[in-house]
């Protein structure tokens, strides 16, 4: 899972709907729509553009037997590599980072 957060740097438009965010995906929205936190499934998410995040936060399921919404963490430790290899190649934090700003963190967390 991913959290993004995007901040606006300007005034032009309804930004979050030019990106095409689902309105299901958003678990944040200042009151002035300046800063908005989606929560979603980065690897799917087409609608994030490169230079676009001030702040990326995620944490990969570590197969520890902790309770995700659809995803079991606590399978045999060969489908578990299989998994990982699937979903984080070895260039997957660069691709992520591709889509911060300058200036923008990637942190990723137990």
């Amino acid at each position: 899972m991913l959290t993004a957060v995007l901040q606006k740097r300007d005034s032009m438009g309804d930004w979050v709907r030019e990106l095409g965010i689902p309105e299901e995906k958003i678990f944040y929205k200042s009151p002035d729509g300046s800063i908005v936190i989606v929560n979603d499934d980065f690897l799917n998410a087409n609608y994030i553009k490169p230079n676009s995040i001030d702040l990326i936060v995620t944490s990969p399921p570590y197969n520890v037997d902790i309770e995700y919404e659809g995803y079991r963490d606590n399978i045999p430790y060969d489908k578990y590599l299989e998994f990982t290899e699937k979903c984080f190649p070895k260039d997957f934090y660069k691709y992520m980072a591709s889509f911060l700003r300058g200036g923008g963190f990637l942190g990723c967390y137990p």
